[in-house]
């Protein structure tokens, strides 16, 4: 009999080098920020902004793979508390990507 295959597949595990290297990523982002704020409050100039607007942008994009990733890790236990609809979209959209499906 033939199956249908499911539409979205289950995410791999994420080997703690990743996380780990995002973990630290996120510390050091973080403290682009608050670097930036402290440049601002002294003299406000344009590279001070720019720093605390990429600190806050890596920092931001960095806190929700991580977020992507436990969300899925509690999906496959059978722990997950509420749906995220963004993250499923995302992930469908993620597998379609490494299928070769259209977009």
């Amino acid at each position: 009999m033939n199956q249908i295959p499911n539409a979205i597949e289950k995410p791999k595990k994420v080997h703690w080098t990743f996380r780990l290297t995002a973990f630290v990523a996120s510390v050091i982002t973080l403290s682009w920020f608050f670097a930036g704020w402290r440049q601002i409050q002294e003299t406000g100039q344009f590279s001070d902004w720019l720093l605390l607007l990429s600190g806050t942008v890596f920092t931001l994009l960095l806190l929700g793979v991580q977020a992507y990733w436990i969300y899925f890790e509690e999906k496959d236990k059978g722990t997950l508390k509420k749906r995220i609809e963004l993250f499923e979209k995302m992930h469908l959209r993620l597998s379609r990507a490494q299928t070769g499906g259209s977009l």
